[in-house]
C-alpha cells in the first residue's frame, strides 16, 4: 500500500499540502509510521469526508468506504445522496479516520487513533473508460465495509443503477496516535475497585 502514498515527515508530496510535523508529547504522543497507517485502516470502517461546498462553507459527511490499488473509493445516492450536489471532479477533500481508546475512565493513560487522508475527488460511474475500475472499487468497498452479500450479482446490479461512485487519489497521508491521562493516578487495587463497582473514578 505504500509505494505510491506520501507521509507526513517524508518530505514529498504536494508542496502546498499541511504537512506540519505532528505535535510529541511527553505522554507518547507521536506521528504513526507507514506500518501502523497501514494496520490502522484494516480494522477501521468508517470515515469522515470533509471538503468545501459550492457556496464557500466547509461540509463534511460520515460514509463508508474501500481501498482498492492504493485509492479510497465512496459512493452517494444518485437521487437521495447528500455528497453528490456538493462534489465535483478535482475537489480537494480530506478524508479523517478516528479511533477512540476504549479505555477512558477505566485506565489512567489512554490512546486515540487518528489519520488524515488529503487528495483530490473524481467521479467515476459518468466516465465509460473508468467504469471497470469503478466496479472494482466498489465492491471491494462492499466487503472492506463487512457487506460482501452487497456484491452479490443482484444486488450489486442495483447498486450499480443507483449510486455515482467517487474515488479520492491520496496526495498526503498522516497518521497520529494521541496519549493523554484519564484518570488521577490510583493503586492497582484502586483501580480494580472502580472496574468492580462500574466506577470511573475512586472513591477518595
Amino acid at each position: 500500500l505504500t509505494a505510491m502514498w506520501y507521509y507526513a515527515g517524508s518530505g514529498k508530496g504536494d508542496k502546498n499540502m499541511i504537512t506540519d510535523p505532528v505535535r510529541t508529547s511527553h505522554f507518547g504522543s507521536r506521528a504513526m509510521t507507514e506500518e501502523e497507517v497501514q494496520t490502522f485502516l484494516t480494522r477501521i470502517r468508517y470515515g469522515t469526508l470533509s471538503y468545501v461546498g459550492s457556496e464557500g462553507w466547509p461540509d463534511s459527511r460520515v460514509l463508508n468506504f474501500g481501498i482498492y490499488k492504493r485509492d479510497f473509493y465512496f459512493h452517494s445516492h444518485k437521487a437521495k445522496g447528500e455528497k453528490l450536489p456538493f462534489i465535483s471532479d478535482g475537489q480537494k477533500a480530506c478524508i479523517r479516520f478516528y479511533e477512540p481508546s476504549p479505555d477512558v475512565g477505566l485506565m489512567r493513560h489512554c490512546q486515540h487513533s487518528s489519520v488524515l487522508v488529503y487528495g483530490n475527488v473524481e467521479r467515476l460511474d459518468n466516465k465509460p473508460d473508468h467504469l471497470e475500475e469503478a466496479y472494482d472499487g466498489l465492491a471491494n468497498m462492499c466487503d472492506y465495509g463487512g457487506t460482501p452479500w452487497k456484491a452479490y450479482p443482484e444486488k450489486f446490479e442495483q447498486i450499480k443503477r443507483t449510486c455515482s461512485i467517487f474515488r479520492v487519489k491520496p496526495i498526503y497521508i498522516v497518521g497520529k496516535l494521541t496519549m493523554f491521562t484519564s484518570l488521577p493516578e490510583m493503586s492497582y487495587l484502586e483501580l480494580q475497585h472502580c472496574r468492580l463497582g462500574g466506577k470511573t473514578t475512586p472513591d477518595f
